[in-house]
């Protein structure tokens, strides 16, 4: 319980974050909040340097003053819009020029309720530029704390030099704790925010994965990996208008292993036969096409091919997989030519399927086949 309240504590004072890319981000909000004022501030500063008073607002201008906030502001607009433009290089200096932005406005703040003071008027600028620094922008706790106690005794200074009475120590003290508590609920919301947004995208990142593996599987037999029927639906107008060498392979005598030693045999005869045809033919489309038979389909000639079919069953018949009994044999049956459309695919597959029988018809451990022109 006590570890679950400091937890809590540490991660709404902003010393603790959920996510390393959460305060990356409200950074990024903060500095495109900051573009906006900016603007905005920009405006206003241009207008008091062209205009020696301000009628409406009642105090005087400083022409310096107002160019250097001028200044700053611009560059904060550019340093912003650099900073959210993908590949920009200033991300080690984000929080810098932010919080030189946010200090700059408290500074402007304080000024400007030396000019309301001395025109003898409330000093609205400072408290709406603090409610602008501590509500309006997400800032960390642990630092708006520390500016907000400054801020106040700044004022708290200027009152006592000026000798005014607009604001006790009270009413300063009840403005600083509103805002700050506004500025802590500010910051929360935002954070839990893109917490929330984070995590969020994190499962839906993990959901696409988990759908490209489950379609994986879909696609892949679960014994041996290979590609499964589904897939040679999928890839059929992939062949169509080339020239190709399909064969159907299996086997011979595979329920012997099954009947005489048990299935794990003959899971295993199946494993090392697609092994060794994936093997020798790398770059085929190579199919689990039922119980021990085997569908591959290749773009290469029909001697390479017939090459192929002979390395696989010689390396075949060299495995042994029971301490008893002779080596393993497979058979073949293949036909060769252009694949015209779906229907010409089909009966590419039916013609390789009738010579592997014809092959087990002339004794198996044989491959048997045609081409057709």
């Amino acid at each position: 319980m006590l570890d679950k309240i400091i937890d809590n504590f540490l991660y709404v004072s902003g010393i603790k974050s959920k996510h390393k890319d959460s305060e990356r981000m409200i950074g990024r909000q903060n500095l495109m909040m900051g573009s906006l004022i900016s603007i905005y501030i920009i405006f206003l500063s241009l207008s008091g340097i062209f205009n020696r008073r301000s009628h409406e607002y009642g105090f005087k201008y400083d022409n310096i003053l107002l160019s250097l906030m001028l200044m700053v502001f611009t560059m904060l607009v550019l340093y912003a819009n650099a900073k959210c433009t993908k590949g920009s290089k200033f991300k080690s200096w984000m929080n810098v020029v932010f919080y030189g932005f946010i200090i700059t406005l408290l500074f402007m703040g304080d000024l400007s309720a030396f000019w309301f003071y001395k025109e003898g008027q409330f000093p609205i600028g400072f408290i709406n530029l603090t409610i602008i620094v501590f509500c309006l922008f997400a800032i960390k706790p642990i630092i708006s704390m520390p500016l907000m106690i400054v801020n106040l005794y700044s004022i708290r200074g200027l009152l006592i030099y000026l000798n005014v009475k607009y604001l006790s120590d009270n009413q300063l003290l009840m403005i600083g704790v509103n805002i700050e508590i506004i500025s802590i609920i500010r910051y929360y919301i935002a954070k839990r925010s893109i917490d929330n947004k984070i995590e969020v995208d994190n499962v839906n990142k993990k959901m696409k994965s988990i759908n490209k593996q489950l379609e994986e599987l879909s696609l892949r037999d679960s014994l041996t990996g290979l590609l499964n029927r589904h897939s040679l639906r999928l890839n059929f107008n992939g062949y169509i208008g080339e020239k190709v060498f399909v064969v159907m392979m299996d086997v011979d005598d595979f329920k012997h292993y099954n009947d005489e030693y048990g299935h794990e045999v003959g899971d295993e005869v199946l494993k090392e036969f697609s092994i060794i045809i994936e093997d020798v033919f790398d770059n085929a489309d190579i199919y689990r096409y039922g119980g021990d038979e085997f569908l591959l389909v290749s773009d290469c000639d029909v001697e390479d091919g017939i090459e192929g079919l002979k390395e696989i069953r010689n390396r075949f018949h060299g495995l042994r997989f029971t301490n008893h009994g002779k080596n393993a044999t497979c058979s073949f049956g293949y036909v060769y030519g252009m694949c015209d459309n779906d229907y010409n695919m089909r009966k590419m597959i039916n013609t390789a399927d009738e010579n592997l029988y014809k092959s087990k018809g002339e004794g198996k451990d044989r491959f048997y086949g045609e081409v057709k022109e």
